[in-house]
């Protein structure tokens, strides 16, 4: 009778212990890109984001933000959209991820503000004022994976973000196992002659589209090159940056450039502003996809790709979100 009783004493232990770890917290040492450690009670309750709010949003924890950059506001079609169907998800701005007003991120007595880490000044000023910070700067999409994941355990979130994972891991099988040519691609930005090269996120969705990045191994994320090393590189196809103040039009129809394989076959395109930080990557994997191999997919094929995966993740449709491409 004791032995039962103990058992039974134990089991509720266990279960009280874990329902009150859940409800009330407990702490958790995270470790971010700076390799600096951080300990923090999870799930976090109150967060400043400044740029992966689309992950936050996919995994379904925006309660547990209280603020968040203009960026959000400005640059992301999935938060415009998200916000166009659910107000609630609107937060206080507490600047850009450049640039934060110290007092109103004071004012909202964050847990923990998740930044990136290319700003080592502001991150070391942020972290004098005694507020904990955490950095992250994926280069890759296994880094990508691992980001989605670590916002899954500060937000208990853990399950979602699983899945979330293994959704953008099958999209990413079912493109790389369609057959195609092997592509040459180049990514131009502001100037025309500044191309994108060492961006790893973006290298590696092209290698999953049986594509290379012309610009690749010059040890530089963005490098200013000469017009006539881009003809060398002859490129199959060339995406202009969502952000350039020239379009493709500029591009196909300046005498200089028509040299190039990609101006003359017409095949010059700007990238939509989805995010590659984000699970937002495999949906410009799918847009790029139908201009690398027009052979391959028909667009119509990817339009219903695109809107199962934004389904899957965000709860929206792709056409509500490219509703705000042309902002």
């Amino acid at each position: 009778m004791r032995l039962k009783s103990f058992i039974l004493l134990s089991a509720l232990y266990l279960i009280a212990s874990s329902f009150h770890g859940r409800l009330w917290g407990k702490e958790e040492t995270f470790w971010d890109s700076r390799g600096k450690r951080i300990t923090l009670e999870v799930p976090v309750k109150r967060a400043v984001v400044t740029m992966t709010y689309e992950v936050v949003c996919s995994l379904g924890a925006m309660d547990r933000v209280v603020g968040i950059s203009q960026n959000a506001y400005e640059f992301s079609p999935v938060f415009k959209a998200l916000l166009r169907k659910n107000p609630s998800l609107r937060r206080p701005i507490i600047g850009t991820p450049w640039q934060i007003d110290l007092e109103k991120l004071t004012q909202l007595n964050p847990d923990v503000v998740i930044m990136w880490a290319n700003n080592p000044e502001l991150l070391q000023f942020l972290e004098n004022k005694g507020i904990k910070v955490m950095a992250f700067w994926p280069d890759g999409l296994k880094d990508l994976f691992e980001l989605i994941e670590v916002h899954g355990r500060l937000f208990a979130k853990e399950e979602r973000a699983k899945e979330i994972i293994m959704e953008m891991r099958r999209f990413l099988s079912y493109l790389e196992n369609k057959k195609g040519n092997h592509k040459r691609v180049l990514i131009l930005s502001d100037p025309p002659t500044r191309v994108i090269a060492d961006q790893g996120i973006i290298n590696d969705v092209l290698r999953c589209l049986n594509a290379e990045n012309v610009a690749c191994g010059l040890g530089v994320k963005y490098a200013n090159v000469s017009l006539e090393r881009i003809i060398g590189w002859n490129p199959d196809t060339i995406f202009l940056w969502r952000s350039t103040s020239y379009g493709p039009e500029w591009i196909l129809k300046h005498p200089a450039w028509q040299k190039i394989s990609a101006v003359q076959n017409q095949r010059v395109y700007r990238m939509p502003h989805l995010q590659t930080w984000s699970p937002s990557i495999i949906g410009l994997a799918l847009w790029m996809d139908q201009y690398l191999h027009l052979e391959r997919i028909e667009s119509t094929t990817i339009q219903e790709l695109m809107n199962a995966f934004f389904k899957k993740v965000f709860s929206i449709s792709w056409q509500e979100v490219k509703t705000y491409e042309k902002d």
